[in-house]
């Protein structure tokens, strides 16, 4: 659990560092007791600000993983990767060894803390055609519970998407489907433990994970990418 421990803190020291706050991980679930605006809420969460970059230590740890190594074998035939960040084509900034947080509040009172529906495939706003080209690690940081966790619908990875259902706005690093798009799959969100993670396929259909818990959700998004393929 060293690990977590790190990227909570590191995701803490963030926070303070953006919001000028004294956060501390201990009482970081209590994010949204906090004197904090929806305002400054939303400029945190912007993609230019909510990130933490990793250390080769970290690095080095997540690419000696054996059931990533397994999975990324499985999927791509290769276990080479690079985990970024951000994109050049919409923010003009690629940060390498980097992944975004984010901190959804309860939605009894904060119903917008979430992105919609949407795949992950075209993150950054680059399109990709290859949907071996990345793969996303779901890492919950505080909150793990189906009241928490994220919200996917399993096989829909399957579908090609019609450009259609997408909402043209870049307010999310991902483009999100249109609010009426009626989608032929049922979601789920598991019940996971601490140190447990979700990792999914870039084409699955995930989001509209409201927070329905009592306390601030914190979690991570690692973008992995296939070093063996140029769409990056």
């Amino acid at each position: 659990m060293k690990i977590l421990k790190f990227l909570l803190n590191s995701t803490n020291q963030r926070l303070n560092k953006i919001l000028g706050k004294k956060l501390n991980i201990d009482n970081l679930k209590n994010y949204h007791k906090h004197d904090v605006s929806d305002l400054d809420h939303n400029i945190m969460m912007n993609p230019h600000s909510r990130y933490i970059r990793f250390d080769k230590n970290i690095i080095n740890k997540i690419k000696k993983n054996k059931e990533l190594t397994k999975i990324l074998n499985g999927f791509w035939d290769n276990n080479k990767f690079e985990i970024i960040w951000g994109s050049s084509t919409l923010y003009n900034k690629t940060l390498k060894n980097a992944t975004g947080f984010r901190v959804a509040r309860p939605k009894k009172k904060h119903t917008k803390d979430v992105a919609g529906v949407h795949i992950d495939l075209h993150f950054g706003g680059e399109i990709r055609k290859s949907k071996k080209a990345m793969l996303t690690v779901w890492t919950p940081l505080i909150g793990f519970s189906d009241k928490y966790s994220l919200r996917l619908a399993p096989k829909s990875h399957n579908t090609n998407w019609p450009s259609s259902s997408i909402s043209k706005q870049k307010k999310y690093i991902t483009p999100v489907f249109k609010k009426n798009y009626k989608f032929p799959f049922k979601f789920i969100r598991p019940n996971l433990k601490k140190g447990e993670v979700i990792i999914f396929h870039p084409n699955l259909l995930h989001g509209g994970s409201s927070n329905i818990g009592n306390v601030s959700r914190v979690s991570l998004d690692f973008r992995i990418f296939n070093s063996e393929i140029s769409e990056l």
